[in-house]
This record gives C-alpha cells, sequence and structure tokens, in this order.
C-alpha cells in the first residue's frame, strides 16, 4: 500500500534543492536500508505536521515546522489548505498503514529522491467526524 504524502510545494527546483538541503541536515530518522537505500528515513521527530479545522465543512490549515536543536525559531516553516475531505482520507490511510510520508515538490513534481521521511505522528485540532 502507498503511504499518504505530506508535501511541501516548492514553486521551483532550487527552492526544493534548498529545503532538502537544511532537512538531511537536521532529520532525525533513521536509514535502515543502510547505504544500499533510496534515501528513505524512519522515524525523524524533528519535523512536525498539524492540521486544523476550524470550523464544521472548513479547509484543513496544514503546517509543517522544524526547530533545530537549541534554537528558538524553526529551520523550516511552512502551511498550506486541503480540503476537510481530503485530510479525512489522509486520516483514514494513515490510520491503516500506520505512518505517512513527508516529502517536498517542485515546480508541482512530487520528488521523493530529494526528501523521503516517514512519519509516524501527526496533530489534529478541531477535528469533527
Amino acid at each position: 500500500m502507498p503511504l499518504p504524502l505530506v508535501v511541501i510545494e516548492s514553486p521551483d527546483e532550487p527552492g526544493a534543492l534548498g529545503l532538502a538541503a537544511v532537512a538531511s541536515r537536521w532529520h532525525t530518522g533513521s536509514a535502515t536500508f543502510g547505504d544500499k537505500g533510496q534515501g528513505i528515513y524512519f522515524g525523524d521527530s524533528r519535523f512536525r505536521v498539524r492540521f486544523t479545522i476550524m470550523g464544521k465543512g472548513s479547509d484543513a490549515l496544514v503546517e509543517v515546522w522544524a526547530q533545530g536543536p537549541g534554537h528558538l525559531t524553526s529551520l523550516v516553516a511552512a502551511a498550506g489548505r486541503v480540503t476537510a475531505g481530503d485530510f479525512l482520507a489522509f486520516r483514514e490511510m494513515t490510520n491503516l498503514s500506520r505512518s505517512y510520508t513527508l516529502t517536498l515538490s517542485a515546480a508541482g513534481s512530487v520528488r521523493l529522491d530529494l526528501l523521503h521521511l516517514v512519519k509516524y505522528h501527526y496533530e489534529a485540532r478541531g477535528i469533527r467526524d
């Protein structure tokens, strides 16, 4: 089963490469496939994902951020919107697979080769079925 995705969109390749460089330096995941892997990291706890629905039937705000060790400010901060239906589908798929993938896109193309963090936790606020 493919994992559900949370994608940080960059409008261009240089922006995505910059985000990937920061993420590869600061994530806390482990490459369980060793050197033969494809840059897939599991168990990162530095990058956080939060979904917030403000009211019934409204879109969900999606926030992704990472705070560096010993820093009060974020290394990466991104925000976007998804429909409540898309969030509910994400939640259902995540409940089935017990994980999701945090990745990047450049100019509308998902780039798992730049960032592929398999995550297990996210926050959900204001969520009602």
